[in-house]
């Protein structure tokens, strides 16, 4: 038997695997078929994996009036140094030796 095509190895494969045949020597070309892969048709739940998935998200709804902008401006901490801590940046505190 001569394979001439790649339609042909495939329907050589399928015959294979049909009957259970794992190793086959055709037209000077050996064959080691493994195991058919196969595909989970189980749909996987991944909410009882992860509560926190079901965790509402809560959406921003905007600001009523520009002074909560301020306000909530005032509550961001920030890095920025203050005035005193610029002034005395360089001052270790410590006397020199």
């Amino acid at each position: 038997m001569t394979i001439d095509s790649l339609k042909d190895l495939q329907k050589v494969i399928q015959l294979c695997r049909k009957t259970g045949v794992t190793l086959i020597k055709i037209d000077g070309i050996e064959l080691q078929l493994g195991p058919k892969p196969t595909t989970s048709s189980k749909k996987v739940d991944y909410a009882s994996d992860f509560p926190e998935a079901n965790i509402p998200v809560p959406q921003f709804q905007g600001y009523s009036q520009p002074s909560d902008i301020q306000q909530v401006a005032d509550k961001i901490a920030t890095s920025e140094l203050t005035e005193e801590q610029l002034l005395f940046y360089s001052s270790t505190g410590q006397a020199e030796q």
